[in-house]
């Protein structure tokens, strides 16, 4: 960021207007380093847990299945009921169970 580097609103609006693009990797690499600066005390929903959120979408939209992964269980530890969270660990159970079944099926056939 040209103005401010560590500016917490700076940081998550330019990752959100770079999601819209579709510039994932720079929509991730603003996201990831909004979490490493001051957020701001007065802001609700939690900040971090929204950031998380983000992160968690941009790597169930570009597929990466481990990082989707990595920051759902993020946020399931602060909020352990977080519905979207939830879903999206379901979703990622039932894609790698299909991966694995698809994977024995292939051994049996060879």
């Amino acid at each position: 960021m040209k103005t401010d580097p560590d500016n917490f609103m700076l940081l998550f609006m330019s990752a959100q207007i770079y999601r819209s693009q579709k510039n994932y990797q720079k929509a991730i690499a603003n996201f990831e380093k909004a979490l490493t600066v001051k957020m701001p005390e007065d802001i609700k929903p939690d900040p971090r847990k929204t950031i998380l959120t983000e992160l968690m979408g941009l790597y169930y939209e570009m597929k990466d299945i481990p990082n989707c992964l990595k920051y759902a269980e993020q946020i399931l530890t602060i909020a352990p009921n977080d519905a979207t969270a939830l879903s999206y660990k379901r979703n990622i159970q039932t894609i790698q169970y299909k991966q694995r079944e698809q994977e024995a099926i292939k051994k049996i056939v060879e």
